[in-house]
This record gives C-alpha cells, sequence and structure tokens, in this order.
C-alpha cells in the first residue's frame, strides 16, 4: 500500500494518486482524502459528489453507480441515508 498524504490539496491528492483506477476506486479514494483516511467516518454524498465535480477533466463524470459498486466491494458502508464511510478493506483500491 502507498503511504497516502491526505495533508495534500484535493485536486493535488487525486492528481497524485487516482491514475488508472475505475470509478468506484476513484469514489472510495475520494471518501479517503475528505475523511483524511479515517475508518467509519462519515461523508455525505453532497459534498462527495461537489467536491468530484470540480474535478471532472481527472475524475471523469460523476456517476451514482460509482458509490454502490464501491459498497459492493467491501471498500465503503453506508451508515446512514446518504452518508458513505470507509470500511478497512477500502486500501484495496490502491493495489496496482
Amino acid at each position: 500500500m502507498k503511504d497516502l498524504d491526505f495533508d495534500l490539496p484535493t485536486r493535488a491528492f487525486v492528481k497524485k494518486y487516482v491514475a488508472r483506477m475505475s470509478g468506484p476506486a476513484r469514489f472510495t479514494l475520494l471518501l479517503a482524502k475528505l475523511s483524511k483516511g479515517e475508518i467509519g467516518a462519515g461523508i455525505g454524498l453532497g459534498e462527495l459528489t461537489r467536491a468530484w465535480n470540480t474535478m471532472t477533466q481527472r475524475m471523469g463524470r460523476f456517476n451514482p453507480a460509482y458509490s454502490t459498486r464501491a459498497h459492493d466491494n467491501g471498500w465503503v458502508s453506508c451508515p446512514k441515508r446518504g452518508f458513505y464511510a470507509l470500511r478497512s478493506d477500502w486500501t484495496e483500491t490502491l493495489r496496482a
């Protein structure tokens, strides 16, 4: 696993780590940045999509299915409707 620098600005963080990732992996990585890698810290879908939409050149267009697929892969949990949190297996997204 790579050592992630959560102190980087969001755009720089994404630029550094997002190369060749799938949409669900990108969703998980952005969630990791916003929660500073904290397992179980809930981040709202609105905050995630706003952050994503500021970086469409690098991230591509946001697809709501990314959150579902990230959940299906066991990378994120949904502690309550509209909120997502990292699970301990989220680091699988970093293996290339």
